[in-house]
């Protein structure tokens, strides 16, 4: 069942690693295996959201990150789901209510 959602996903193995887009402040880091979510906010306000993404040691809620620095890696995709493992980026955070593909933004980069 495919559905339309803002953002990227770019695949990726299990494992690879995840770099910080743009320097910032980590508001929002879970580790819950698929699920895994990292928000990160940067000075002029706006943020990313990196989803299926495991994070790193040290990247935790307040902690700052620069940028290509290693945040995390990409998570396990469920067994029998059909998804290939992926990540999902979004421009936005979660606490802003908005969010944007980052081609619109940053086109000629890749996190991975």
């Amino acid at each position: 069942d495919i559905q339309l959602h803002s953002g990227l996903d770019l695949l990726a193995p299990v494992g690879a690693k995840v770099f910080a887009v743009e320097a910032g402040k980590v508001m929002f880091a879970t580790r819950n295996g698929y699920d895994s979510t990292i928000s990160v906010h940067f000075a002029n306000g706006g943020g990313w959201n990196y989803k299926h993404v495991i994070p790193g040691p040290g990247i935790q809620f307040n902690a700052n990150v620069a940028k290509g620095q290693i945040i995390g890696v990409v998570a396990d995709p469920p067994r029998n789901s059909g998804v290939p493992p992926h990540m999902h980026l979004e421009r936005g955070t979660f606490f802003e209510g908005t969010n944007a593909a980052p081609n619109r933004v940053v086109p000629d980069r890749n996190p991975l």
